[in-house]
């Protein structure tokens, strides 16, 4: 019985990682298939192995409103914080469309 225990607090926390990594997917979907392609694209390739403060800054994009956030990645306007600055950096540049790449 001790094992079975033992495995279900194990089992628990890859849970709930995959809970919070289906939640911020809900989240990425904002209306405008370009930005959900962008913030879903980081979150399936770089979510899984981004430390706690990354997935935080990653959370904390999200509250973002849609405007500000196409903004953001188009390069029109940057984040006044330079952890949300390098995020956005990160994810235009996985895109290969964003302004690190000429297209803004």
């Amino acid at each position: 019985m001790a094992d079975g225990v033992a495995d279900g607090v194990a089992d628990a926390e890859p849970a709930g990682d995959e809970l919070e990594k289906r939640r911020l997917q809900w989240r990425c979907r904002r209306g405008m298939r370009e930005l959900d392609a962008l913030l879903t694209r980081w979150l399936s390739d770089h979510y899984p192995t981004a430390d706690s403060k990354a997935r935080a800054q990653f959370a904390l994009l999200l509250e973002q409103e849609d405007d500000v956030l196409w903004n953001w990645l188009l390069g029109r306007s940057s984040p006044q914080s330079p952890e949300l600055a390098a995020l956005v950096d990160q994810i235009t540049a996985s895109d290969g469309h964003g302004p690190k790449n000429g297209s803004a």
